[in-house]
């Protein structure tokens, strides 16, 4: 990506896994992978127009620095919002930065 990030934004990086209780039910938990600065961008209309043959509608598209940990990330939290990761690129396949394709959970 020859495009310049502006990484302002602290973001927290989670996956999920599932936990048997004491009673044999399954909870659904999430651990930390790792808290990084990010770039988040909402995306346009005509962007969210041309994606729509896919299953999950994305919102945003969030940017942080190349890790190969954060390809597990199922979750991504800002402040007192969720993103639900549809999908993670790694462009151009030169390991600089890593492009969620999210969906914010309201």
């Amino acid at each position: 990506m020859d495009k310049n990030f502006n990484f302002n934004h602290r973001v927290i990086l989670v996956k999920e896994y599932q936990d048997s209780g004491s009673c044999g039910e399954i909870d659904n938990k999430f651990e930390v992978i790792a808290e990084v600065w990010a770039n988040i961008s909402p995306i346009n209309a005509k962007q969210n127009f041309s994606r729509m043959k896919e299953d999950k509608e994305i919102t945003h598209i969030i940017t942080i620095r190349y890790r190969e940990d954060a390809r597990k990330c199922e979750r991504i939290l800002f402040g007192d919002r969720c993103f639900d990761v549809v999908g993670v690129i790694c462009p151009k396949e030169n390991y600089k930065v890593l492009l969620f394709n999210v969906n914010e959970l309201v």
